[in-house]
């Protein structure tokens, strides 16, 4: 599913339509969670050699973790259509409240191309080497070039 930015005409209506059936229902708005848009961006493309093992349904994900550790912070999760594709890491797609992309220094990003889309890593899985970046880095470019064993 790809994320509308929190700025767009159709995120503004969804929220708006959200306020308006809390109200409806009886409750009471939604407090707005400070979310930070500090992160990282960039494009995501795949080696010509690998195209032929793409199928309609794969899962890209873009993997955002604390540099040494093997929980993600942060995960940008979308069905695979053409390349390049382009991908933002930010607190709104953190793994955990306590764990945020913005309060690091350092991020190690990394992509799969998964058949199921699950988290765990798979045998045949679409990969690219991890890249270790600053937050705040926005010209990220990362090349799934490698399959898993």
């Amino acid at each position: 599913a790809k994320q509308l930015p929190a700025d767009s005409d159709e995120a503004r209506s969804i929220n708006l339509s959200i306020e308006e059936a809390r109200s409806k229902g009886g409750l009471a708005p939604a407090s707005k969670p400070a979310i930070s848009t500090k992160g990282v961006s960039g494009q995501v493309d795949l080696a010509p050699s690998l195209k032929s093992k793409l199928k309609s349904g794969d899962i890209l994900m873009v993997i955002a973790r604390k540099p040494g550790e093997r929980m993600p912070v942060a995960v940008f999760k979308t069905a695979v259509t053409s390349f390049p594709m382009s991908f933002a890491l930010n607190d709104s797609l953190a793994m955990s409240p306590n764990a945020l992309i913005s309060q690091l220094p350092e991020v190690s990003v990394e992509v799969r191309i998964s058949k199921t889309g699950m988290a765990m890593p798979e045998s045949g899985d679409l990969i690219s080497a991890p890249t270790t970046v600053k937050v705040g880095s926005s010209n990220i470019q990362l090349l799934v070039d490698a399959v898993r064993p």
